[in-house]
């Protein structure tokens, strides 16, 4: 497998610690870091190369809080025009609609009824913006694994014939240790199907909280071996795990179960 990295949290991330870790294990990487505008993106990377020089630095925007930290349909024009700052680089779009609060699996179901026939006025800049990018850009574009109609309605979706490689969340701690097993298997059919008709890579963890601060997530590396046998089992070489800022808080251990998973490094 090839593997990259969310790094949601730069600045809580343990920079010496991951650093030391990949000497150790002679391994190098690849991440998208969180990102608020391309000077911030400028900043990290020239931060994080001082620490190693394993760790091949790509941009994830994102935007306030109280904008919509994502992007989406619901979000404005003035903000959607942000992307255009990262032009020329490997970029990662989020793509989901706005979650207000910390998360709860009661608020996910809200959530999901919520957008499930709310059409977001700004859909069609989104995508239009986000082909314009994709002129000079690489594009990664990381959405829910929901349908077809329901991501378009929200703004969530692009096309196969963009010039962007599609990434489907896989999150299966997210709901809490008793639903793993179930959204595992959810996920095993469903990414079955999809890839009849379409090429794409999975991401899964959680591995650390992320911005909605009460996710579920991964109680030991087992849970992460479980998901990366479900998604070898589908024969999907490309994987992101969410977080390796998370990863540099714990210990080693998580980097060495990648490993044993890993192929040579790959950008992708």
């Amino acid at each position: 497998m090839n593997f990259i990295f969310w790094c949601e949290f730069p600045g809580r991330t343990n920079w010496k610690n991951l650093a030391n870790w990949l000497e150790e294990l002679n391994l190098n990487i690849t991440i998208y870091i969180a990102c608020t505008s391309r000077q911030n993106y400028e900043w990290w990377k020239r931060e994080i190369k001082k620490t190693s020089n394993r760790i091949i630095v790509n941009a994830w925007p994102t935007l306030l809080k109280k904008d919509g930290y994502w992007f989406s349909g619901f979000v404005s024009k003035k903000n959607i025009d942000k992307l255009l700052e990262y032009q020329g680089l490997n970029v990662k779009i989020d793509q989901e609609p706005p979650f207000k609060g910390n998360y709860t699996n009661l608020r996910m179901i809200n959530y999901v009824l919520k957008y499930l026939f709310k059409k977001g006025k700004n859909n069609d800049y989104l995508l239009k913006t986000i082909k314009k990018l994709s002129k000079n850009s690489h594009i990664l574009v990381n959405m829910f694994p929901f349908p077809k109609w329901d991501l378009k309605r929200c703004g969530c979706y692009v096309p196969i014939t963009l010039k962007a490689k599609r990434q489907y969340m896989a999150y299966t701690s997210i709901p809490g240790p008793k639903l793993m097993g179930l959204m595992r298997v959810y996920d095993k059919i469903n990414f079955g199907l999809r890839k009849r008709k379409e090429k794409f890579t999975v991401s899964i963890g959680l591995i650390g909280e992320g911005i909605l601060n009460t996710e579920g997530v991964y109680k030991n590396t087992n849970d992460l071996k479980k998901d990366l046998e479900m998604v070898k089992s589908l024969k999907i070489n490309d994987v992101c795990i969410y977080s390796i800022d998370a990863i540099s808080k714990k210990n080693k251990s998580w980097l060495k179960v990648i490993k044993k998973y890993s192929t040579s490094p790959k950008q992708p």
